[in-house]
């Protein structure tokens, strides 16, 4: 198993249109999300947090679900990657 995380932070105004991205892509069979977190810091930068989790394939730089969330997140200002195997 590996995983990977995606950060994204954003104006808070986006909240509601970034929510219904992400729970339409992690509705997909392709996607296994195990947590996404979506809350506000401060009064105006809302913070995107995804977490993907890979059950087999081997450890990649960054997955194909990855690539094609960043691609849709940018939209909304950069995003961090991260892929890492868990202790």
């Amino acid at each position: 198993m590996w995983l990977e995380t995606l950060i994204l932070q954003t104006h808070q105004s986006y909240r509601d249109e970034i929510e219904a991205i992400c729970h339409e892509l992690f509705g997909c069979d392709e996607h296994l999300a195990s947590a996404l977190e979506i809350y506000l810091y401060e009064s105006t930068v809302l913070n995107v947090t995804c977490h993907l989790r890979h059950e087999t394939g081997d450890h990649t730089e960054r997955s194909l679900q990855a690539t094609r969330l960043m691609a849709v997140l940018q939209h909304y200002g950069p995003v961090q990657h991260r892929a890492w195997l868990p202790l």
